[in-house]
């Protein structure tokens, strides 16, 4: 075999070619940093590299990276969740995105999380709030050699577990037994109502009018009766409420049907099952 031999010269000619593939697979800032998430309970995570870094590591046979979920609050525990992820590369000058996404049953066990970090809260939009535990939940990103770059660590965010379970019980207005008045009744779980009552507070809302639309179309209530998380009493394994509501009461406000719905803070508003219940009046 005969020997090839590149002078000076030849060696001055390639270097700017290899310099130009050395640079190629360099690594550049995608303008974007990692970013974790809640996007409605679920955890988002999302990566960023550039395409053309991605295209030359893929040329090398590197295709894939590791993300690691990590749940509690050790930052070096074992991951509970192991996801592996392609890369993509290109010549575009927009940054390529990874995104995974960790769902609540992944976190939360179904009578609550298996790793709280804090005290139980509240949270929740108006209306749909519920008492949660709180878990840490970060990212590791697993890489290395030519994808070293990508290796990650991220800061924990605290994803909200339900801490009760479901609402057990039920809050409602019925007719007495005197078939005259009407009564506020109310029945709870005994663990769901010691767990749902943390930091709640409880109303019932009245709504006096002359007709049916009247009362489901009424913004301000004409009868409001607060604190009923305090009213609740211990009987067995149950919580229970009787309020009457006396007719001449409702009848003094010139009004013949009713509507009522619960409202306040908190889970316990949850035993109302939502909704307006109407209720027509024999006033004298």
């Amino acid at each position: 075999m005969r020997a090839i031999k590149i002078g000076f010269l030849g060696l001055m000619l390639l270097a700017p070619a290899l310099a130009r593939a050395a640079d190629r697979c360099a690594w550049t800032d995608p303008g974007k940093k990692p970013r974790l998430f809640i996007d409605d309970r679920v955890v988002v995570f999302r990566d960023y590299y550039p395409p053309e870094w991605a295209a030359c590591v893929i040329g090398q046979g590197n295709k894939d990276f590791e993300i690691q979920w990590i749940v509690g609050a050790d930052p070096q525990a074992p991951a509970a969740e192991t996801e592996k992820v392609h890369l993509y590369g290109g010549k575009d000058d927009a940054p390529r995105k990874a995104e995974v996404k960790l769902f609540p049953n992944h976190i939360c066990e179904d009578e609550g999380p298996r790793r709280p970090s804090g005290k139980p809260v509240t949270t929740g939009m108006p209306g749909k709030e519920y008492v949660a535990q709180l878990v840490a939940v970060r990212v590791r990103v697993v890489a290395s050699g030519a994808l070293a770059p990508l290796a990650y660590t991220s800061p924990p965010i605290e994803v909200p577990c339900r801490a009760c379970g479901s609402a057990s019980g039920s809050l409602e207005v019925n007719p007495d037994r005197n078939e005259k008045d009407l009564v506020l009744e109310g029945e709870a779980d005994r663990a769901w109502f010691e767990c749902a009552s943390r930091g709640a507070t409880l109303a019932l809302l009245g709504f006096g009018g002359q007709s049916s639309a009247d009362v489901t179309t009424a913004i301000r209530p004409d009868l409001t009766l607060g604190g009923l998380e305090k009213e609740f009493s211990r009987k067995g394994d149950k919580y229970v409420l009787h309020k009457p509501l006396p007719l001449a009461r409702l009848c003094a406000h010139g009004a013949k049907v009713w509507s009522f719905e619960t409202w306040g803070r908190g889970e316990l508003m949850h035993l109302g099952g939502g909704g307006r219940s109407i209720h027509e009046l024999r006033c004298k």
